[in-house]
């Protein structure tokens, strides 16, 4: 029973181990990019209190947020 165990959580260490670049940025979500790079961050469900949505991000599941009043708003310039 041990050994199968073993070989259990060996099998599953092995098949979750992410991939080399798995994390970085701009690594198969270029929304997600976007929205940091217009200061924005991500966030499930729905935006915060006094944040705007701007866009989306991880393909469209998550929405990016960005707080009212922020420097790159297009209403302040």
């Amino acid at each position: 029973m041990r050994a199968l165990c073993c070989l259990l959580l060996a099998s599953c260490l092995l098949l979750c181990h992410p991939g080399p670049g798995m994390g970085a940025i701009g690594q198969g979500y270029p929304d997600r990019t976007k929205c940091f790079k217009e200061g924005g961050f991500c966030h499930f469900y729905y935006c915060p209190l006094k944040t705007d949505i701007i866009g989306t991000c991880y393909n469209g599941t998550t929405k990016c947020c960005r707080h009212h009043l922020h420097p790159r708003d297009p209403h302040l310039v």
